[in-house]
């Protein structure tokens, strides 16, 4: 029988084999399917008399053509497709959103909002002017709310696709550990589990999409560890979780296993790990770069604005923001020990600077209001649902000027008749005590008349005048940072001093600013900044002059400088630079994300011509080898035959 066992065999094994190469062309389109090819191997022969004699053929196994090192390398560069991908979408959006190449957004808004400042400095009153400043603020306010909102708004949207990927990941990880039991009992009955495989390799390379994942074949079946975390170990799942928690203060996404809170907070792939690089690094940098900005144009404009007066002049009450707490050490921006310098007006115009002393860590607001109320002039200042309020008795105003009074009013021992004046606009950074000594008596402008030497706080000599002969009374004589001193007609006493301060913040301490009094801006980040409603609604209100007594505009002017100043918060630039920094750095990382964009894809094409060679089915290629095994099938066909009829012969010869 032994010829028609080598013939049954090789019909079965041609037949095994065109059902194998049938099933490639069928799946010549499908996505993930890799080429399979039957093992043949020759039957164990067996001895006729003394001749050992072949027994045919046999199908070993089924043979998916797959390499472990070309596709390991394709699931990691799918994560980091996936990923790049993903982190440049949002990339785009947000530098779509600033819209610097289109409308200029923020940066227009902020040289709208700095040039009608020094439009207005040219002439204060001017209401048209006033009005203009304001509708500009508002401009400037909204560009920035616009931009925190729409960062703010990417940072929720982030959250929320992160957890439903972690949901995708459990759904993915069932599968394959499905996958695994199910190949795992197919191939122990010795069946061929291909098609299965190419599911759970597809299920791997869909992981890859979402997350940055290993795979470890042990006995034929996948251990998956996503980031750190592993997901599937043989046949069981170990579910993980992403979800936003407490880092060192700061809330951030981060992937752990169901039962554990300890987070990964970065993953090298997948566009799971472009929302952790988005959600934990980059627009948390953006959005503070953002309120970095947007608090140092308030907080700079509020130092100046808290020492003017607008139009409408001094005020009879003042009140500032709603407060969260009384304790001065837990205000934002911070309070610090220092004085606030405030001045009284009384009816007849007389003008009286006080200071009050703050004590950060141990007053309240109360104190403060308390401490206001001791000044002469002023009554009914406290704390009213939650607001520091200031007011004036009947007849009273009050402000909060720097700079120096015009009139000098000595105490102590009289220095003579003449009277001391000061003019200019103070123009220090530091508030300044100078000390004016006369040496030698005598009347103004006449031979033999006094030397006065002018001595800062330190003990610097910066001036040194001889008002005596050849000095006309009133004449100005320069001192230090701006300021000078002249002399009405009179005399002075040997021997004598006067002093007076110069100021370059009337609020040392910051209190002010802190807690909302005669300021520009209100909010503490950029998408809560507006223009205080007040000042919109009463322009007048707007800070015009404060460097001392003068009407040339000087705080407004000061304001309008700040578009001009570095500071240490923007990195020693200035505003626009400091903006402008902010749109470069977001335009170089979409740069760098498109370059890595095109440099994954070319990898990726290569490396899928790689797969396509080795795994791809080419219908050519299977139709060649249709040939082959259907003749083969006919050749054993015909075997059998000419096998039967011999038999045939030898049957009738017996």
């Amino acid at each position: 029988m032994s010829g028609y066992d080598i013939g049954i065999s090789g019909m079965i094994t041609s037949q095994k084999a065109i059902d194998v190469i049938g099933n490639n062309m069928a799946n010549a389109g499908t996505e993930g399917y890799h080429k399979q090819r039957v093992n043949i191997s020759p039957a164990i022969e067996t001895y006729y008399g003394d001749t050992l004699i072949g027994q045919g053929a046999y199908v070993h196994d089924v043979k998916r053509l797959y390499s472990s090192m070309l596709e390991k390398e394709i699931t990691t560069q799918n994560a980091s497709l996936s990923m790049t991908n993903r982190k440049l979408d949002t990339l785009t959006m947000i530098e779509n959103s600033f819209g610097e190449l289109a409308s200029k957004g923020l940066s227009s808004a902020m040289d709208n909002y700095f040039e009608s400042m020094h439009e207005m400095a040219t002439d204060p009153s001017n209401a048209v002017l006033q009005n203009k400043v304001i509708r500009s603020a508002q401009g400037l306010t909204y560009e920035f709310r616009r931009m925190g909102s729409f960062l703010g708004g990417i940072n929720e949207d982030l959250n929320l696709e992160a957890k439903n990927i972690g949901k995708q990941i459990n759904d993915i990880g069932n599968q394959i550990a499905r996958l695994n039991e199910d190949i795992s009992k197919q191939e122990m009955r010795g069946g061929s589990a291909g098609n299965m495989r190419d599911d759970r390799d597809s299920l791997v390379n869909k992981l890859a999409d979402l997350v940055d994942v290993r795979v470890r074949e042990d006995n034929g079946m996948y251990n998956v560890i996503v980031g750190q975390t592993p997901l599937v170990v043989g046949t069981m799942t170990m579910p993980v979780k992403v979800d936003l928690f407490n880092n060192k203060d700061k809330l951030e996404l981060g992937l752990s296993a169901q039962e554990s809170d300890s987070y990964a907070t970065a993953l090298s792939g997948g566009k799971l790990g472009a929302l952790f690089e988005l959600r934990n690094e980059l627009v948390p940098n953006y959005l503070d770069t953002l309120n970095t900005l947007s608090n140092t144009i308030a907080l700079e404009t509020n130092k100046l604005h808290i020492q003017g007066v607008g139009s409408s002049g001094a005020f009879k009450s003042l009140s500032g923001w709603v407060m969260t707490t009384q304790d001065l050490s837990e205000m934002n921006p911070p309070v610090v020990d220092g004085k606030i310098y405030i001045r009284v007006t009384d009816s007849s115009g007389d003008v009286v600077r006080h200071e009050i002393d703050v004590d950060a860590a141990n007053d309240t607001l109360t104190d403060i209001a308390n401490k206001f109320n001791a000044i002469a002039g002023l009554s009914g200042c406290g704390v009213v649902g939650s607001q520091l309020v200031i007011q004036s008795d009947s007849g009273y105003s009050f402000d909060f000027q720097a700079g120096t009074p015009p009139e000098i009013t000595p105490g102590g021992v009289p220095i003579g008749s003449s009277i001391p004046r000061l003019s200019g606009i103070y123009t220090g950074k530091e508030n300044q005590t100078y000390t004016c000594t006369i040496n030698g008596s005598g009347d103004i402008g006449l031979p033999g008349g006094p030397h006065i030497t002018v001595t800062n706080g330190a003990g610097q000599v910066v001036a040194n005048f001889d008002v005596g002969a050849g000095y006309e009374a009133g004449k100005e004589l320069y001192i230090d940072n701006g300021i000078s001193l002249s002399f009405d007609p009179g005399n002075l006493n040997d021997s004598t001093t006067f002093t007076f301060e110069a100021l370059a913040t009337s609020d040392t301490s910051g209190l002010l600013v802190a807690t909302g009094v005669n300021c520009l801006f209100t909010g503490n980040t950029a998408a809560t900044m507006s223009v205080v409603k007040d000042i919109v609604e009463n322009p007048g209100r707007l800070s015009v002059t404060g460097g001392g007594y003068d009407e040339n505009g000087s705080v407004i002017l000061a304001m309008a400088n700040v578009g001009d100043t570095t500071f240490a918060s923007t990195d020693d630039l200035t505003p626009e630079q400091f903006y402008q920094n902010l749109t470069a750095t977001i335009g170089q990382d979409v740069s760098a994300g498109k370059t890595k964009l095109d440099n994954t894809n070319n990898i990726m094409k290569h490396l899928m011509q790689q797969q396509s060679d080795v795994s791809g089915v080419d219908i050519n290629t299977e139709a060649t080898q249709l040939m082959v095994f259907e003749r083969m099938f006919q050749a054993m066909s015909k075997f059998l035959s000419s096998v039967d009829k011999t038999l045939d012969t030898l049957m009738n010869i017996i």
